[in-house]
């Protein structure tokens, strides 16, 4: 009975520390680009993002509205310097490793392996490049990762709050890029040829965050439809 009580201990001392080294990488996620901010200019599409924003609306003609939305709010948090228009990104990409790793728990993967995936994100060239820029592509690494997140902690927990976070990462993701779409429905497919018995099971659960993630993309929907209606009634000269 005591060495069951010792094993539990050391395995929840063993989680803690897990947990610590996760969030350790997100950290120095964020503290690599938070001390380097300063020596890049704004690019061009986020002089354009940045614009798009002093004119809020639930769609544009050329991209998503979740980006535009990130730097309003990052303006009247932070002001319109350059560094103030990086926070957010950097942030989410810090969150990005911090999901990475808990994937990597998730999975079975111990203090190595999760050593070795949240270091492997980090050091990634194109990961370094794109996630502290204000531009859609952070933003879409970071709810990809959260939705096979959710995904697979409902596999392995069954807990219907997951569905929930997953329909909040597939609403917000298109968003921001409709591109989410795919990741949708290649894990659709995946489960339907694996374990088809499952979708029926879960019909019932399912029902709630299909209706959240609904909601939140259905002013975008709304304004795709007006805007459509709107350029198939102009006049061809």
């Amino acid at each position: 009975m005591t060495t069951g009580i010792r094993t539990t201990e050391f395995e929840s001392e063993d989680r803690q520390q897990l947990y610590l080294i996760i969030l350790g990488f997100g950290l120095l996620k964020f503290l690599i680009h938070l001390f380097t901010l300063e020596g890049y200019g704004l690019h061009a599409d986020e002089l354009y993002y940045i614009e798009l924003s002093r004119h809020l609306s639930w769609g544009y003609l050329d991209i998503s509205p979740f980006v535009t939305w990130i730097s309003w709010i990052s303006e009247i948090l932070f002001g319109n310097a350059t560094f103030s228009f990086r926070v957010l990104p950097c942030l989410f990409s810090s969150a990005t490793v911090i999901a990475t790793g808990y994937i990597t728990k998730l999975l079975g993967g111990k203090r190595l392996a999760v050593i070795i995936a949240c270091s492997a994100l980090i050091c990634s060239p194109s990961f370094l490049a794109t996630s502290y820029l204000l531009q859609p592509a952070v933003f879409d690494q970071f709810f990809w990762t959260l939705l096979i997140l959710a995904v697979i902690a409902y596999q392995q927990h069954k807990k219907t709050s997951w569905l929930y976070v997953a329909a909040i990462a597939l609403g917000i993701g298109m968003l921001n890029k409709y591109s989410i779409l795919l990741l949708a429905a290649s894990i659709f497919f995946a489960i339907l040829i694996i374990t088809p018995a499952s979708i029926g099971r879960h019909v019932k659960k399912l029902s709630g965050p299909i209706l959240l993630c609904v909601f939140i993309i259905l002013p975008n929907l709304i304004w795709q439809f007006f805007t459509a209606s709107l350029f198939f009634t102009i006049p061809l000269v």
